[in-house]
Parts: structure tokens; sequence; C-alpha cells
């Protein structure tokens, strides 16, 4: 196995035993010829999701898999398009600062795409939710790191150059995304044991919730010390107060009312992994004051899979179209 660990740079050949599957992501150019050949329906295996949309616009408007200032518009669009309601309102509230008329009402967006990679971004009339230059840019952003390079397997798309414009109540006018030649390589998404995470939860509420969920932090500290509780990671985290930004986490934070005390562990055995749950289930009469404690109700030794990425050439990845006739 060539090729490196894009996240670390190590080689693939690293985690070459613990490797259970790999995904190339593939583009909209097979699903496209498959239109073109007559099919209703085309299942695929991993397409990149952009490329699920762009392929209907190849088809439709016969745009051809090396014209990339077309394939960037449409692969723009596609993104604009690919998580649903998050163009309409979705994943976007911020009551007081960014309101979403109707929320519970969202509607999925609609694209009226022109032959020339322009569009229209609308919803259903009466539909709660909203579309407009804010909800847009939002998605147009969203999980792109370079803006003027968004890599895709058909292209790689230039947002930098798009323009917007308020074509009626929430209907966004989107023209001029860019395109530039694709790369000669596809990402792999390669799936990988990685061991067991053991992990449960308790609670503490009221005054002193926090003081006695930092001395419970500490017992259990200890106790794993003295299991010799060998784990390759180990979280405990007070949710509500540092479980998301961990240590930039503001120390003046207010005191909470109640703390919710999640820890888990990741392990090379599960039962390394068991050893979480066990000492967790000692606090609730063996702990700090007040321990609220669930009663387990799953196995608290979940074994885990990784994902890690790589990038193979074009050419060791052919697609191929299989037909069924109903």
């Amino acid at each position: 196995l060539g090729g490196t660990i894009l996240e670390n740079g190590a080689p693939v050949s690293s985690i070459a035993s613990e490797i259970i599957s790999a995904e190339a992501y593939l583009g909209a150019e097979p699903i496209a010829e498959a239109l073109r050949q007559g099919a209703d329906i085309v299942i695929t295996g991993r397409v990149a999701d952009p490329s699920l949309f762009l392929a209907p616009m190849m088809h439709e408007f016969g745009w051809r898999a090396d014209d990339f200032a077309k394939l960037g518009a449409g692969s723009g669009l596609g993104h604009l398009l690919e998580c649903g309601a998050q163009v309409t309102g979705g994943y976007f509230a911020d009551p007081g600062f960014k309101d979403v008329p109707n929320p519970w009402d969202l509607a999925f967006p609609i694209a009226e795409v022109e032959s020339d990679g322009g569009a229209v971004i609308a919803k259903v009339a009466g539909t709660g939710g909203a579309i407009n230059a804010m909800t847009v840019k939002e998605q147009m952003l969203y999980e792109v790191h370079d803006p003027a390079n968004y890599i895709t397997p058909d292209v790689v798309v230039d947002f930098t150059t798009a323009v917007l414009e308020q074509a009626g109540p929430n209907r966004m006018q989107v023209r001029n995304i860019g395109g530039k030649p694709r790369t000669a390589t596809l990402k792999v998404s390669m799936g990988c044991m990685e061991g067991f995470i053991g992990e449960d939860m308790f609670f503490y509420a009221g005054p002193g919730a926090l003081r006695r969920a930092k001395l419970a932090k500490q017992i259990l500290d200890e106790r794993f010390r003295i299991v010799d509780l060998k784990a390759d990671d180990l979280r405990i985290d007070f949710l509500g107060l540092n479980a998301i930004h961990g240590e930039a986490t503001p120390q003046d934070a207010p005191e909470p009312y109640e703390v919710a005390v999640r820890v888990a562990a990741r392990c090379r055995t599960r039962e390394e992994a068991l050893k979480v749950g066990r000492e967790i289930d000692g606090m609730a009469v063996s702990g700090v004051g007040m321990t609220g404690k669930r009663v387990p109700h799953q196995d608290r030794a979940r074994e885990i899979i990784g994902v890690w990425s790589t990038l193979v050439p074009r050419e060791a990845v052919p697609p191929v179209i299989t037909w069924y006739e109903s």
C-alpha cells in the first residue's frame, strides 16, 4: 500500500492491518453516462455530494467532462443543495441575530438551473425557512477550506467569483461560480479498526454541582490509576461547561446549576474499555455526595472504526456501469 495518510502524513502501510474498507470519492461522469444510456434509477458507491447534482445537469445540458467552467458552476450549485434544508434556513438560526420563520416546517431547496450554469435557488411557497444572501453564503462556505480551490472529483470549484442577487422573496440568483481543471488524484476514505470505547455518564445538580463534579473527576483519575486502565485516550468532560471547547473554555464561565460528567476512554481491548463502566458504577455509592447515576441501558464498551484519508491516481479507480432490468 503506497501513499500517505492525509491527516498525519504517515504511510498508509502503517495501518494496513487495520483497514477494513476503502471507498474512493467518484464524480458525476459515470452517473451522467448511465443517464445518457437511459437509466431510470442510478445506484452508486461513494460519490462526492456535489457530483450527485452535477450529473443530471451534465445529462440535461450536454456539458462535456472537460468543460471545467460549466462543471465548476454546476458543482458549486450542487454544493449549495447537497445538505438539503441548510440553504433554506436549516443549521442557520440564532435567535435575535439570525431568525428563521417557521423552522419546524423547513422546505428543501429547488434550483432552477440554466444551461450556462447560473441558477435561482428557491423553495415551495408557503413553507418555512428563508432563502437570502446570508443563508446562501453560509452554505456556500460550509466545509470549504479554500473558497478559491474547492476540490471535487469533477473539477476544482472557485467560489470567489460568485455573484449573488436577490431575485424575489425567498429566491436567490447565483451565477459566475468558476471552475478549474480537476486533479489527477481521487480521495479515498479508509475505515480502520481502532479498538474500543468505554463510556458512561453521571450527574450533579444544585449548589456546588461543579465542585462535586471536579472532585468526582479526581476520584476517577485515581481509580483508573489503581486499576491500571490502559487507554490511548481518556476524556472526562463536564457537559454544558467544557466538553466542546476543552482547554479553550473561559475560566470565568458562570457556575452551572447542573453538571453532566461524561467519561470516555479509547482502549485496545474490550476488557480495558469495560473498566470505565465498572468504576463509574461505584460512584453511585462510593463517590461524591448526591451523585445521580443512570442505570446502564447498553453495552458500555463498543467497537470503533476510525476514518483516515489518502489520495490515489484517478486511473486506479475505473468506474463500471452494470445494468439491471425490472
